[in-house]
C-alpha cells in the first residue's frame, strides 16, 4: 500500500526563489521552463521579457480594478 504524503517542505533558498517567482512573472517562466519543456534549454530573450512584463502589468490591473471598483 502506498501512503500519500503532503507536499514536501521547501528549503530556505527554495522559499526565497518561490517568493521571487510570485513577484516576477519573468522569473516564474524561467523557473517553470523545465516543467513546460522538459529536456529543452531555456533561452532568455528581449521578447520573452516584454511578454512577461506585459502579462504582469495586466495581472496587476485585474487585481487592482476588480469588478465593482469605482
Amino acid at each position: 500500500m502506498v501512503v500519500a504524503s503532503g507536499p514536501r517542505r521547501l528549503s530556505p533558498i527554495e522559499e526565497i526563489d518561490a517568493y521571487d517567482m510570485r513577484q516576477d512573472f519573468r522569473l516564474f517562466a524561467q523557473g517553470a521552463w523545465k516543467v513546460i519543456e522538459p529536456g529543452k534549454k531555456y533561452v532568455p530573450g528581449w521578447h520573452l521579457d516584454a511578454i512577461a512584463e506585459h502579462l504582469q502589468a495586466v495581472a496587476v490591473c485585474l487585481i487592482r480594478y476588480e469588478p465593482g471598483y469605482s
